[in-house]
Formats: C-alpha cells, sequence, structure tokens
C-alpha cells in the first residue's frame, strides 16, 4: 500500500512537472525555458525535476509523446467509424490542423521534435518511442488508403508516395499556420481567417488523394 502511494506520487509531481512546462512553453520565449524555471514553476527544487527527467529534452520528448498518444486515440476512433475513406481522411486532417492552431505549445513542441539533431539527442528507449509511435499513425491510416483506393474514391499509387505527399502538405500547412502566412494574400484577394485557410488545405489535400476538386468545408 505504502509502494502504491508513493507511485501515485510520483505519477502525480511528474504531470505537475509536464503541465508547468507546458505552460511556459506557451510563450515565444519558449526555448530559454530552464529546468530552474520549470522547477520553480512548479513549485519544487530543480533537484525534483532531475528525478524524472535527464534533461530539458527529454521533457519535450515526453510532451510530444503523450499529445501524440492522445492524437493516435483520436485517429483511431474517426477512422474506426463507418463513414467512407474520404471523410474519414478529411476528419482527421480538420482535427490536427485545428488541434495544432489551438495549441501554440503543441504546434512548437512538434517542430522541435521533428529534427533529426533532436532525436539523435535523445537516449535509445525515448528514439524507439517515436520511431513506434510514427509506425501506429501509418498503421492506423495505411488501411484507409488502401481502402479508397481499392474501391477507386483515390488514385492509384504506392502507399509510401500517398504518406510522403499527405506528410509534405501537412508540415507546410502547419508552418503557415504558425506564421500566419495564409493572412498574405495577393493584392487583388481578401484575407482570409485561419478557420478558412484550414477547411481550403483539407480540401486540397483531399484533391491530392482524389484527383479531383474536393470542396472546402468550414
Amino acid at each position: 500500500m505504502m509502494l502504491d502511494r508513493k507511485k501515485r506520487e510520483f505519477a502525480r509531481r511528474e504531470q505537475e512537472i509536464l503541465q508547468a512546462a507546458l505552460e511556459l512553453f506557451a510563450d515565444e520565449q519558449w526555448e530559454k525555458v530552464t529546468v530552474a524555471q520549470i522547477a520553480q514553476h512548479a513549485g519544487i527544487g530543480k533537484g525534483t525535476v532531475y528525478k524524472h527527467f535527464a534533461s530539458k529534452e527529454e521533457v519535450y520528448a515526453r510532451l510530444v509523446l503523450d499529445y501524440a498518444e492522445e492524437m493516435l486515440a483520436v485517429y483511431g476512433e474517426i477512422l474506426g467509424s463507418s463513414e467512407d475513406p474520404a471523410s474519414k481522411i478529411r476528419s482527421v486532417l480538420t482535427y490536427s490542423f485545428k488541434k495544432f492552431a489551438e495549441d501554440s505549445a503543441c504546434m512548437r513542441l512538434h517542430f522541435h521534435c521533428k529534427q533529426r539533431s533532436f532525436r539523435e539527442r535523445l537516449n535509445a528507449q525515448h528514439q524507439r518511442q517515436f520511431e513506434a509511435l510514427e509506425q501506429s499513425f501509418m498503421t492506423v491510416v495505411a488501411p484507409v488508403l488502401e481502402r479508397g483506393m481499392a474501391d477507386g474514391v483515390f488514385l492509384r499509387r504506392p502507399l509510401y508516395q500517398a504518406f510522403t505527399g499527405l506528410e509534405a502538405i501537412f508540415e507546410g500547412t502547419l508552418l503557415m499556420i504558425r506564421n500566419e502566412d495564409y493572412l498574405c494574400m495577393p493584392a487583388d484577394q481578401s484575407s482570409i481567417s485561419k478557420e478558412t485557410f484550414i477547411a481550403d488545405m483539407v480540401a486540397f489535400m483531399l484533391s491530392s488523394l482524389t484527383g479531383h476538386i474536393e470542396p472546402a468545408t468550414v
């Protein structure tokens, strides 16, 4: 019983550290945040943080892994529904873009942890966790793409090509959302809202799969 209580206390403290880090990472100067500042924000000593995480980068990794697990669960629900393949992909993309757009810390950590240099600095366990999660995303999305191709809804192409194309557009769209570049429109066109931009990009990504123009839905 005593051991169980200690485990619960350890887990609770860990979540407090992660929450404190998230709140600090929402600031524009997030990369300058130190372990000491995380500890102070959580109301604990710096040594306590190091009992849970060996470095600030392990905090980054844990936050991103937790975000990914949460998103993967939502993906599973959406992609496991009875909707047609195109509707499933549309729902997943819309959810993903809105999730990142509404959470600045999530967005910043996503880009930071995508860097090869960051991954190479992680210990072997965290590297395996990232690799396993990426494989899990492919595992839940692949059947929907394959079903769409088999039904003639999506263009037939190698699966890796479909994944690579979607990821390239996805990452580019996230970057534009982060920098609010979608507001920089040609002089003869008025600016658009973030919601309209997301809907347009989702439609564009679907068009790359279906081979015909998909309507944007806000």
